[in-house]
């Protein structure tokens, strides 16, 4: 086929016409900003031009008397009409200018000049609101929040021996608990979390006497996770494992205390202080890690001698999402919500027994969870069932499905199967990326 073939009947809101020549003038909007002392410029990019067409273009023919006046009619009506455009295709344009010539030379025959402009819609340029980047922010206003308060509870001052000890073993167990989820990490970021966790359990004695630095870097360990997790949900799950408290360990109970002595209400508040620190510290980054892409994060490495007085985001350690083009850490929409409905749960359980201070930066924490997860930039697939007429691999019914064997992986990841060899006629869950029925048969 020719590219004379491929050209279509011109015409603009349905008055035919024929086109001799054509110029269009599109790019994008600019301002250059040059500078005194200067030598290289900046280019300011404002977006796309509004795009323009220039048609030459006749009627002719023992009636193209009518097929003019249908042509001038249809230009001068206002608002947006439909162009036929034979090299471009079909354009929603404002005809902006038409110039008719006539000639007795060329009787029969009425030349235009006709003029377009992209008609676009009516609505004004939006800001779009990051939300990650607030969950985020939002996330290290609750480790500024959790840190302070930490720092005014938890003391050994006064405390006895017996009670110290017990504070000691207290952080060295939930440390140990920290270091064992290192496995979980990306082979790169295994070496430097081990590092600051080893750190942390040679020093937990002398951090134990200075609680604000105490606080500091164990919240820093836990920011060193957000984003870090080869496999983000399985991180998420081992966090709650690890560190969700035992119902014994309820705040409630320091205020049964007033009737010891002083010494062992400190104790029991240290004990509960170290319990809740490291709980809403994995909480945290249990949050992050469901927004942060294990490659996309930037962090700001902890540092002996922390200040979380001025409670700003960024004064110590804080969770930056990348700026580039980000992919869904979600293979479908169900695991989301999931995911969603699960880390909401968990603050839910939390805030009841969490100080005052704490209490209101956790559910800014959580208003901000409702909103980023899942991130709405991104269109997840749903999960949906189909039931396959016979019993196939899994390799053959991912390519009959997806048209792709390579996703065998997910297809396994989404249903048990007692041997990828033979997949059950039974309700199977598959990513419902193209439109499929609910049940299907195959053969070869």
């Amino acid at each position: 086929m020719s590219w004379k073939n491929k050209l279509r009947p011109a015409s603009f809101r349905g008055a035919s016409f024929g086109v001799e020549s054509h110029q269009t003038e599109q790019g994008r909007r600019t301002q250059v900003h040059e500078y005194p002392g200067r030598d290289d410029p900046y280019v300011e990019d404002l977006g796309l031009k509004a795009g323009t067409f220039s048609v030459r273009g006749f009627c002719i023919g023992a009636d193209y008397m009518a097929a003019r006046d249908k042509l001038l009619e249809a230009c001068n009506q206002p608002g947006a009409g439909q162009l036929v455009h034979p090299y471009l295709g079909t354009q929603n344009v404002v005809c902006t200018a038409v110039s008719l010539s006539e000639t007795a030379d060329e009787g029969g025959m009425a030349r235009f000049d006709l003029s377009f402009v992209v008609a676009g819609k009516n609505q004004y340029p939006a800001q779009t609101e990051d939300l990650i980047g607030s969950l985020l922010e939002k996330s290290d206003f609750l480790d500024s929040a959790l840190g302070d308060w930490f720092s005014e509870v938890f003391s050994l001052n006064g405390v006895p021996d017996f009670l110290s000890v017990q504070a000691i073993n207290d952080l060295t167990a939930r440390l140990n608990k920290l270091s064992d989820l290192s496995s979980l990490l990306d082979l790169g970021k295994q070496s430097e979390f081990l590092q600051s966790v080893t750190g942390l359990l040679g020093s937990v004695k002398k951090l134990a006497n200075v609680p604000a630095d105490l606080a500091f870097q164990v919240l820093g360990a836990f920011t060193q996770l957000s984003g870090g997790f080869g496999r983000p949900l399985a991180g998420i799950q081992a966090l709650k494992l690890a560190f969700k408290k035992k119902p014994d360990y309820s705040a409630k109970r320091i205020n049964d205390t007033h009737l010891l002595a002083a010494p062992l209400q400190q104790g029991i508040k240290n004990r509960e202080a170290v319990a809740s620190l490291f709980e809403i510290a994995a909480l945290n980054a249990a949050v992050a890690t469901a927004v942060l892409m294990p490659d996309d994060v930037r962090i700001e490495l902890p540092q002996v001698g922390g200040d979380f007085s001025d409670g700003k985001p960024g004064s110590s350690n804080s969770r930056i999402a990348a700026k580039n083009e980000r992919e869904s850490l979600f293979e479908s929409l169900d695991e989301a919500i999931i995911t969603r409905r699960d880390l909401l749960a968990w603050i839910d359980a939390v805030a009841p027994d969490v100080p005052d201070t704490v209490y209101s930066a956790l559910q800014d924490v959580r208003r901000a969870v409702v909103q980023a997860v899942p991130d709405a930039q991104n269109e997840l697939p749903r999960l949906r069932e189909i039931t396959p007429k016979a019993s196939l691999p899994v390799l053959v019914l991912a390519y009959s499905v997806h048209g792709d064997a390579a996703r065998s992986g997910e297809m396994l990841r989404h249903n048990v199967v007692a041997h990828p060899g033979f997949m059950p006629v039974a309700p199977l869950r598959v990513l419902s990326d193209l439109a499929l029925p609910s049940t299907f048969s195959f053969s070869i």
